[in-house]
């Protein structure tokens, strides 16, 4: 772990997880939020954000691989596609914007590339309300940059005093 709290977990043999990497923002814990990331993907491999991330076997996930954008419930270790959008424009070796909006049981996702949206996703699940937030890659060496974290306050009255403590973070590198 390095000084501002970030966290590689090292790929492990068949672990059954939806990643084999995953840098975590280990010190945050958000409940409402927005949060990007630009990522830039090998041929033929996978990566993304993870975000309300418990622990390795309870977050979500939202997978950018060739021609397809898939949000995950990860559950007690199983995985469950709550949507997926198809898109052709979608290519490895391109940097892409990856926003989620996070507010109570709604989650809204939008990809950018070169600030022209290229897809959305919008899901309903209130199944992990609250976690750190990563990126991850599975089978691959991949780019990111830029993870912003803001947090909103928490929409609900009764979560209203941990929204006080809800971090924001931001961190930018230079990797290509």
């Amino acid at each position: 772990m390095d000084a501002i709290g970030i966290e590689i977990d090292e790929p492990s043999e068949n672990n059954g997880m939806i990643y084999d990497s995953l840098i975590l923002v280990k010190y945050g814990k958000w409940f409402d939020f927005q949060a990007s990331v630009n990522i830039k993907l090998k041929e033929g491999k996978s990566g993304g954000i993870a975000f309300r991330i418990q622990d390795e076997f309870n977050f979500y996930a939202l997978e950018l691989k060739q021609n397809l954008l898939s949000l995950y419930l990860i559950k007690s270790g199983v995985h469950t596609l709550l949507t997926k959008f198809k898109n052709s424009s979608i290519q490895s070796n391109t940097w892409y914007k990856l926003l989620v909006i996070c507010k109570l049981r709604n989650i809204e996702i939008t990809v950018y590339s070169n600030s022209n949206e290229i897809a959305s996703l919008s899901a309903i699940n209130s199944s992990i309300t609250a976690g750190s937030i990563g990126v991850f890659s599975s089978h691959s060496t991949f780019a990111f940059d830029s993870l912003n974290i803001k947090s909103f306050p928490c929409s609900s009255s009764k979560s209203n005093y941990l929204s006080q403590t809800s971090p924001s973070f931001q961190a930018n590198y230079s990797s290509q």
